[in-house]
Formats: structure tokens, sequence, C-alpha cells
């Protein structure tokens, strides 16, 4: 659940997405254990609530530290995401009650593309596409 207001952050470019905490499951899927989406006003940390499997969406600093020594490192599956406009978000509920995702545009526009899930106690992504006719 976000805990800081998104709508500075609309519009601005991606910088770096990161994560820490890597995880290879036994179907070859991976997890994190944060992810860490960086801008010029300031960072988006996504954890994962061990104990409930919630998602924790918070803001952290107000500028990206390059040179600080970080336990981050990027994730290469999201390469195309750096340098996109930041767009809307969403969160997602489960029919339980539990916040277990929160989604993204990297298009600038009102459709999501990426979706962080919080699953066993990691962060899941996920990409999101449109599904088209077939002839």
């Amino acid at each position: 659940m976000l805990s800081f207001d998104f709508e500075p952050y609309d519009g601005q470019p991606i910088l770096t997405i990161r994560r820490s905490g890597r995880q290879v499951m036994n179907d070859n899927s991976v997890g994190y254990e944060e992810v860490c989406i960086g801008f010029t006003i300031g960072q988006i940390i996504i954890n994962v609530n061990i104990d409930t499997d919630e998602l924790e969406v918070s803001e952290l600093g107000s500028e990206i530290d390059e040179t600080a020594p970080s336990s981050f490192a990027d994730i290469p599956e999201l390469a195309d995401c750096i340098g996109q406009e930041l767009g809307w978000c969403w969160e997602a509920r489960n029919y339980r009650g539990y916040w277990d995702a929160f989604c993204i545009s990297v298009s600038a526009g009102p459709l999501p593309d990426v979706c962080f899930v919080g699953l066993a106690s990691r962060i899941d992504i996920r990409r999101m596409s449109p599904i088209t006719a077939v002839k």
C-alpha cells in the first residue's frame, strides 16, 4: 500500500530500477526482497511484509546518489523501462483483503505495464500486455 503522495512522480523519467535479495525458484522464476525505482526527485521502494506477503510501497530520499555503495543491483529484464516516463500506478488487493500488487505504467499513460506482486515473502515481477485479436 502506498504511504506517500505519488503525484510528483507521475511523468518523471525512470533513472534506475534496482533490486536486492535475488532468489531463483525451482521453476526458474526470480523473486526479490526489495525493489527500488529511482528518479531525480527521489526513490520509490517496494518491500514485501514477510508476515503477510503484502507489499509496502514507500518513498526514500530526495535524490539518487549513484556513487553510494549499495547492496542493490540492476534488474536487466526491466532495462527497457529506463528513461521512460512513469505514468499511473495501481494498488491491488486480493479477495482476502491483502494488498498484494503494485502496478505501474512506464509509458506515461493510463494502462499498466509492470506489476510487482507479493508472493511467498518475495516480490515477483510481471509484465502486462494487451490481448490482441486472433486472425
